[in-house]
């Protein structure tokens, strides 16, 4: 199954991203499998510094990650594990 991380997915245009790759995404690859078989949708995994708030309502997996913490970076590198990333999404980050 293809992986899709969005970070920065608890407010703005991430959490936007996030919300459609969760429910239109999925969709999608419904009406696709019925026309190419074993195709899959994606796995979405929801990132960002606080797991609290909007990102607890994707319906997707949510982990922790601020890009400075090494620890993060290494829990999260577990959580998703040796499948490959498919589509990265890297939005996190304070607006100048």
């Amino acid at each position: 199954m293809p992986t899709a991380i969005v970070t920065g997915a608890n407010s703005g245009i991430a959490n936007a991203f996030a919300q459609i790759l969760v429910k239109e995404v999925s969709i999608f690859t419904s009406l696709i499998k019925n026309i190419l078989t074993g195709l899959q949708g994606y796995k979405v995994i929801a990132a960002d510094v606080n797991t609290d708030g909007p990102i607890k309502e994707l319906g997707c997996e949510v982990i922790k990650l601020d890009i400075s913490s090494t620890e993060d970076i290494q829990a999260s590198k577990q959580k998703v594990g040796d499948q490959p990333i498919d589509l990265l999404l890297n939005i996190a980050g304070t607006p100048f």
